[in-house]
């Protein structure tokens, strides 16, 4: 399963998706804007084509998010939507 996490969400093609909407008064985070997800049993990101892109902030290396391939995150990541709207992972192996 993932998380799909955005203004107005959408679920993956052919996944059963978890929806987050969030606010977004200046329309800077997109509709379907970052899954996350569980592949292989790791916990991984991917940008969803998102106007503003997705920041993987680990210790203080912003790295922005691809959209053609799922980035590994573990414990202490930060991943940057914009407009001040950012998801801490905590408690990953």
């Amino acid at each position: 399963d993932a998380v799909v996490v955005g203004r107005a969400p959408q679920p993956l093609p052919g996944q059963d998706c978890q929806l987050l909407r969030l606010a977004s008064p200046e329309r800077s985070i997109s509709r379907s804007h970052v899954a996350i997800g569980v592949i292989d049993g790791v916990v991984r990101a991917r940008d969803l084509g998102s106007n503003n892109g997705t920041n993987l902030v680990r210790g203080n290396q912003p790295i922005a998010l691809a959209t053609d391939s799922w980035t590994e995150l573990t414990t202490g990541d930060l991943l940057d939507l914009g407009e001040d709207v950012t998801v801490r992972l905590m408690g990953l192996p």
